[in-house]
């Protein structure tokens, strides 16, 4: 009869060297080129989140958190990057829910741009004795302009 405890044990012995090697791999792979890129799918939506540290920095006065600061934000299937006080007044955000501000944020419309799903979106000046375009643009309150002009940002994808 043989004695077959050596050859369980070197196959044991195998099998955690792989599981360790991959983990490994794996850990490597993530702190290098980022967690993102490695498991996108683990990415969950953090609309919560963004909102709740937007009306901190409101309640807190925080000018620069709230005007300045982009946010990035996630509902799962779309990815957001913009300024607190753009996702208050951008109309094709207000399924967020995020609470009106009294900050003042001084934000001309050139300085107007988000980012939808890697995309930019720049808003661009308008008549305003015509108004933005409804079939491409949406305006966008409370954007420094003259009494002239109108602050106008290109329609946005649908947000899921």
């Amino acid at each position: 009869m043989e004695d077959k405890k050596g050859a369980a044990l070197a196959m044991n012995t195998i099998i955690l060297i792989i599981i360790g090697v991959v983990v490994m791999v794996i850990l490597i792979i993530g702190f290098y080129a980022g967690w993102g890129t490695l498991a996108p799918w683990l990415s969950s939506d953090n609309v919560d989140t963004v909102i709740g540290s937007c009306n901190t920095a409101c309640s807190t006065q925080s000018t620069f958190s709230y005007c300045g600061k982009n946010k990035e934000l996630n509902t799962g299937e779309t990815e957001i990057e913009s300024t607190c006080f753009l996702l208050e007044k951008i109309s094709d955000f207000d399924s967020f829910g995020l609470e009106p501000c009294n900050i003042n944020c001084d934000v001309a419309c050139a300085d107007v741009s988000v980012k939808v799903n890697g995309k930019s979106y720049t808003a661009v000046e308008a008549d305003a004795t015509a108004g933005c375009d409804a079939n491409t643009h949406t305006q966008v309150t409370g954007v420094t302009v003259t009494a002239a002009k109108v602050c106008c940002i290109p329609k946005l994808p649908e947000i899921k």
